[in-house]
């Protein structure tokens, strides 16, 4: 019985196995917006694939209300001057977007986590989620920039909250509106471009070689059956 179960159970396991996946993580660490100052006990990490660009942004410090985390992007970073920054945005050389990427409501302990993923030639379809460019071209080749921004405390209108955690101007003071609150850029991180890496084995990949290896056990367990059997009978 048990030779049938385990082959059965690796053939189960087989269709789990996916081809590799080209992979990079970065990491970085989150600074106050225009000072540079590094945040205590914070980091950023992006995950760079062949058709997307992901990030997790774990920081400190941070006013409690709501807040969002937007992209920007430099495709061709090579025509940045002195390092890709705000200057470079109106150059069309450098193929910069800026696209809202995630928002969240921050407590009191001033701790925040920001999850988002932007895939190739994505755009946010929302309102006021994309400010300028076409996207992600090249997950290896384009400097990452992420920027967090401050709405101000969670507003009681579901519609005016939902504003601030999914849009640049969400709930902030403009001119045509200068009572709101005065919105503030606080944090941002850089990640640099990098080169496009070789393939590696995903875990669906590892669950496959793991049933490949059952099945090995499997049959090796079948033999020691029948030839201790065999010993027995000519015992």
């Amino acid at each position: 019985m048990i030779n049938k179960v385990i082959p059965i159970i690796a053939l189960s396991l087989l269709p789990l196995a996916a081809p590799a996946k080209a992979g990079v993580l970065q990491r970085s660490q989150p600074t106050a917006f225009g000072s540079g100052e590094p945040i205590e006990d914070s980091t950023a990490s992006l995950t760079r694939l062949t058709d997307a660009i992901e990030i997790s942004f774990e920081t400190q410090s941070l006013p409690a209300g709501t807040h969002t985390l937007w992209w920007i992007v430099f495709g061709q970073p090579e025509f940045c001057t002195d390092g890709c920054g705000t200057d470079d945005l109106s150059n069309e050389a450098v193929e910069a977007s800026s696209l809202f990427g995630t928002g969240i409501i921050v407590g009191e302990d001033g701790v925040g986590h920001f999850e988002a993923r932007l895939e190739v030639g994505e755009l946010p379809q929302g309102e006021d989620q994309v400010l300028r460019g076409d996207g992600l071209k090249d997950p290896f080749g384009t400097e990452v920039h992420a920027l967090t921004r401050w709405h101000g405390p969670a507003s009681d209108d579901p519609d005016l909250l939902e504003k601030q955690i999914s849009t640049f101007n969400g709930g902030c003071a403009t001119p045509e509106e200068p009572d709101l609150f005065p919105c503030a850029n606080l944090q941002a991180t850089v990640f640099p471009a990098t080169s496009e890496p070789e393939a590696v084995p995903e875990p669906s990949s590892i669950l496959g070689f793991l049933a490949l290896v059952t099945v090995g056990a499997g049959s090796a367990l079948k033999h020691g059956i029948v030839n201790f059997n065999n010993c027995r009978e000519r015992l």
